[in-house]
């Protein structure tokens, strides 16, 4: 997951990586791995029963026409 992440961002993808849809082998690993995502990737944690499907839909769209 980190490093498909890493690639996205690096691309300039907006990224939304529900922290509540990822695994490690320790919950220590897991909260690092969200905090790395959250600090450094800029990514959304919201936890998947939070996310707003529509808004994330039109922020697609908005990107997909500032790149094409």
């Amino acid at each position: 997951m980190q490093f498909t992440a890493s690639d996205a961002y690096m691309r300039g993808f907006a990224l939304n990586i529900p922290e509540d849809t990822t695994a490690s082998s320790t919950v220590d690993q897991h909260e690092r791995s969200i905090d790395m995502f959250k600090d450094v990737l800029g990514a959304d944690t919201t936890a998947s029963d939070q996310l707003n499907f529509i808004h994330l839909l039109k922020r697609a769209d908005e990107h997909y026409a500032k790149t094409n």
